[in-house]
This record gives C-alpha cells, sequence and structure tokens, in this order.
C-alpha cells in the first residue's frame, strides 16, 4: 500500500518546521544508505537538496539530486529515494490550496521539474535564510520570495514543454555531472553524444535552460557547496578545488548563482547543523 503524507509530513527526521500564511516550511535529513518506499504528499512542494545526493524515482524517471538541486513535487506525485553514502539535509516548501487562494493565484503547478541552479536556487536560498530568523519581518519577506517562486515556476511552465530530453543528451549532462572541476570541452560532448556542436548547444539550452558553460559553472559551485557545509576548509582552498581562478572569482561567481556569498552559506549551515 502506498502511504500517502498529510501535510507538513515527511519520511526523513522532522528537524524544525514553520508555518507562514498558509505555507509550510520544513528542513527535513535522511540517514545514509536509507531507501524511501514510493508515496506521495498531500499537498505540492518544492524542495531544495542542501546536503549529500541520491537518486529520486518518480513518474516512471529517475534523478540525481545533490546539493542545490532544486525540484518541485506535484500533489500526488508517486516517488520514492535512495539516500547516498551521506546524511542528506533538504529544505521544503508546501503550497497549499488556501495559500494559492489567499495569495490570488487559481493556477496548480501540474508537472514536475528539477534545475541546479539560476534563480530558482537562488530564490530557494534566500527563503531557507528567512526560514532561519525569527525577527518581526521575516514572515512577510517568506510570503513574497515564495510568491516569486511559484511565479516563476508558473511562467516557466506556462512557457510550453520541450519534452523529454533525448537519451543522448541526458549522457551529456551525466558527462557534466561526473566531470568534477575539470568538465570536458564542447567538441568532445559532441563527439561522444555524436552531434553537430551547434545542434548539442541549442538542445541543451532549450531542454535544461542554460548553456553548457553555464551548467558545467553551477556544478562547480555545487561541489563547493559540499565543502562549505561538511568541512571547515579556508574558502580559498575550496575555491581552488572547485576551479575558480581565486577567491574573488568564486565569490562573484558564488553570490550571483546562489543568491549570498560563501561565507554567508557556511553560516547558515553551521546553524541548521547546531
Amino acid at each position: 500500500m502506498v502511504e500517502r503524507l498529510a501535510g507538513g509530513e515527511f519520511l526523513g527526521r522532522l528537524v524544525r518546521r514553520r508555518a507562514v500564511g498558509g505555507l509550510s516550511l520544513s528542513e527535513t535529513r535522511y540517514a545514509p544508505g536509507t531507501s524511501l518506499p514510493r508515496h506521495s504528499h498531500e499537498y505540492g512542494y518544492f524542495c531544495l537538496v542542501r546536503r549529500g545526493t541520491y537518486r529520486e524515482e518518480y513518474g516512471g524517471r529517475q534523478r540525481w539530486c545533490g546539493p542545490q538541486t532544486f525540484a518541485y513535487h506535484p500533489p500526488g506525485e508517486l516517488h520514492a529515494e535512495h539516500i547516498g553514502r551521506s546524511e542528506v539535509w533538504s529544505f521544503n516548501i508546501e503550497v497549499t490550496k488556501a495559500w494559492r487562494n489567499s495569495a490570488g493565484v487559481a493556477v496548480a503547478l501540474p508537472q514536475p521539474f528539477d534545475t541546479h541552479g539560476g534563480p530558482f536556487v537562488g530564490l530557494a536560498v534566500r527563503l531557507f535564510h528567512e526560514f532561519s530568523r525569527t525577527d518581526a519581518a521575516s514572515a512577510l519577506v517568506i510570503e513574497g520570495l515564495a510568491l516569486e517562486l511559484f511565479g516563476l515556476s508558473l511562467r516557466a511552465a506556462q512557457g510550453g514543454s520541450t519534452g523529454a530530453a533525448p537519451p543522448w543528451l541526458e549522457r551529456v549532462r551525466e558527462m557534466l555531472n561526473e566531470s568534477g572541476r575539470a568538465p570536458p570541452g564542447l567538441a568532445r560532448l559532441a563527439a561522444e553524444a555524436g552531434v553537430h556542436r551547434g545542434y548539442l548547444a541549442a538542445a541543451f539550452r532549450r531542454h535544461f535552460g542554460c548553456t553548457v558553460g553555464d551548467y558545467a559553472r553551477r556544478r562547480r559551485v555545487v561541489l563547493a557547496c559540499r565543502q562549505l557545509t561538511e568541512t571547515d576548509r579556508p574558502l580559498a582552498a575550496i575555491a581552488c578545488d572547485a576551479g575558480f581562478a581565486d577567491q574573488s572569482h568564486f565569490t562573484r561567481t558564488f553570490r550571483r548563482i546562489v543568491g549570498v556569498t560563501p561565507a554567508a552559506y557556511r553560516r547558515t549551515a553551521g546553524r541548521s547543523k547546531s
């Protein structure tokens, strides 16, 4: 029997939860090696992965999730997770019908999607920062950021779907995910895929919403996020390991993609762990 979880419920360990104007925000953690059986949720929700990696099965498809993965799960979607060798920390934003009605949003998001950077991740990180604050203005800021996040998602959904990426393009993305700090060039990716470089560049942008170079840059930021949350290494050393020219270049790129500086991201992660 497939379990259907009510609002605010998750199969992992609930670290903390906060309700704001019909929104339910929660931080959850999952032990290494855990497999979560197929289940669904009463409400649709956005999920930002902050630490760890896992494989997720949903709607006959699967995706690999790691730090800075941002995904949307529609209400009632069946999915299962298989946690990797490190503990996973997630930040979840549940969107109830009551919140949509109060915000004047009549349309729900019907389809799942995921991304690994850009404005979605930046907004989700800012939401997590406000979730961690307790001053009088944080609830108002949270509602504003949630509206912006939902509006951005709705615009993307209404822009028309390009369909699932072909297998050769998914393989290109896997190569970038596995390459670490030294991603292969466009010519090598095109040769491995058996297509022209120009066709590869256009198809990648159409299906994944960014250029091959931007995606590779975001993956380097993901590598840095893991070290920021899991180690106490100096920022300069993390910048070097992630393939940035220097700490200044690292900070500028990190802030543009994530929305906060590496130091601020590390401070929030420290508060969360404590």
